[in-house]
C-alpha cells in the first residue's frame, strides 16, 4: 500500500478521490490493514492495497504517546468545520470522545479527526477487538479490525524516537 504520507496528505487523497472519481474501482476491492512507519511518524491503515484508497487510519508522531485518528465523512448540505462528538462502539462498550470535523466543499468530502492517549481505554479495546462502529454527525461507520496490527503500532507510537533508530 501507498501510505507513506504525511496525514496532511491523506485528506489531498480523499478530494482527489472524490473530485475524479480515480478511487471509485480500488474501492471495490478488499481492503486490509496495514502497518507503516516513516522516519518520524507511524500508520496504521484500513485500505485497498496499491492505491490510495484509505478508509480509516490511526497514526502517530513516534514515542509522542498520542494516537490520531482519521475518517472520511459524506458532507452535508452547507457543512462547516466544526466540532463533533464522536461515538466508538466496541463489543458491548461505547466509547465518547471528542473530534473535528473539516469539509471541502469543492469535494464535499468531510474528514473527521480526532486524538487519544495510547493507554486510553477506547485504544487498549482496539487491540483485542474484532471490529468497530464509530458514529459522528448522524453517519455510522463498521470497520472490521481482522490484520490491524494495533500492538505493533501502539509500540511505535510509546518508545521514544531515538530508541528507534
Amino acid at each position: 500500500m501507498r501510505h507513506r504520507h504525511h496525514p496532511s496528505r491523506l485528506a489531498v487523497i480523499f478530494f482527489t478521490c472524490a473530485a475524479t472519481g480515480f478511487c471509485t474501482s480500488a474501492r471495490s476491492q478488499e481492503r486490509e490493514w496495514s502497518l507503516d512507519r516513516t522516519d518520524q511518524d507511524a500508520f496504521l491503515v484500513f485500505g485497498t492495497p496499491n492505491t490510495d484508497d484509505v478508509g480509516v487510519s490511526f497514526w502517530c508522531g513516534l514515542g509522542s504517546k498520542r494516537l490520531r485518528f482519521y475518517l472520511p465523512l459524506r458532507a452535508k448540505p452547507d457543512d462547516s468545520d466544526h466540532q463533533s462528538e464522536l461515538q466508538f462502539m466496541i463489543e458491548s462498550e461505547t466509547f465518547k470522545s471528542a473530534g473535528k470535523i473539516t469539509t471541502d466543499q469543492a469535494s464535499e468530502i468531510s474528514t473527521l479527526e480526532a486524538d487519544f492517549k495510547i493507554d486510553d481505554p477506547l485504544v487498549l479495546k482496539l487491540q483485542s477487538a474484532g471490529h468497530f462502529a464509530v458514529t459522528a454527525d448522524s453517519q455510522k461507520r463498521t470497520i472490521p479490525l481482522d490484520g490491524a496490527d494495533f500492538s505493533g503500532l501502539i509500540r511505535l507510537c510509546a518508545k521514544p524516537l531515538e530508541a528507534q533508530q
